[in-house]
């Protein structure tokens, strides 16, 4: 029984590791549209598809996972959190500025 729930457990990781990692690409062009100067916020600034990934974000946020501080959001760059529930709203944070830039710890 256990084997079947590992089994699980691994799909389940490996289903949001793809969700994310298609999303990540959209996450970075709203983050650079961010650094252009335009507005998140105001729906009247952002182009149709933003205005879409920005909605397909906060569709997807998870209520009540503990999400890492700014500062540990790796974007696709780490197993973690790709395979997190909180990717989306981490995500957010990310294009919404924080953190200024996305740091990757070296594997010891």
């Amino acid at each position: 029984m256990l084997v079947v729930r590992e089994a699980g457990v691994a799909r389940a990781d490996e289903a949001l590791e793809k969700r994310n990692r298609a999303l990540f690409p959209e996450v970075e062009s709203l983050r650079a549209a961010r650094r252009r100067g335009v507005e998140l916020d105001a729906g009247a600034d952002l182009d149709a598809g933003a205005r879409a990934v920005k909605a397909k974000l906060t569709g997807l946020v998870v209520p009540d996972v503990n999400v890492c501080k700014p500062v540990d959001f790796k974007g696709d760059q780490d197993l973690v959190c790709l395979r997190c529930e909180g990717f989306a709203e981490c995500s957010l944070r990310y294009i919404g500025g924080a953190p200024q830039e996305i740091s990757v710890r070296p594997v010891k």
